[in-house]
């Protein structure tokens, strides 16, 4: 199932759990959306958290914290489904 769209607009989603800028965004094998990383607004510091969006539901839930807070990097989708992140930490 998918959210009805009009070709060529955007259609409002779900929110994430944290406002982001400088993330990935990982389409997962199921279809959900795995994000990382990324910018925190009005400070110098960057996220080191990540969190799955269900494009279904509009929900998004935490995922674990990264080994190290990322922003302006870059994701891998393994076949097996794991995701690898790649660039500045």
């Amino acid at each position: 199932t998918t959210l009805p769209q009009t070709p060529g607009e955007f259609t409002a989603a779900g929110k994430l759990l944290f406002p982001r800028s400088g993330h990935t965004a990982t389409l997962l094998l199921d279809g959900r959306v795995f994000f990382a990383g990324g910018d925190c607004p009005d400070t110098d510091s960057c996220h080191s958290s990540s969190e799955i969006y269900n494009p279904l539901t509009g929900d998004s839930i935490a995922s674990g914290p990264l080994k190290a807070p990322r922003k302006d990097h870059s994701a891998i989708l393994h076949s097996d489904g794991r995701v690898l992140l790649i660039g500045d930490g």
